[in-house]
């Protein structure tokens, strides 16, 4: 299931990073815990990921966590 136009506005719309992260959550949570097949491409190919970043003063650099 791709990613919807009410989600993509939603996160797009997004005020705060909190507001961005529940979103993101929200999204991955409907499909089983995954990300839609082209969140790739919407989401960070597309520029909105590093766009929202900016807008919150945070890295857009994924970082991997090991525990």
């Amino acid at each position: 299931m791709n990613l919807t136009e009410a989600e993509y506005a939603a996160l797009e719309s997004a005020a705060t990073l909190a507001d961005y992260a529940r979103t993101c959550d929200a999204v991955k949570a409907a499909r089983g815990g995954e990300y839609p097949d082209d969140w790739y491409t919407r989401v960070l190919a597309s520029g909105l990921a590093t766009r929202k970043a900016a807008q919150f003063n945070v890295s857009d650099k994924i970082e991997v966590r090991c525990v």
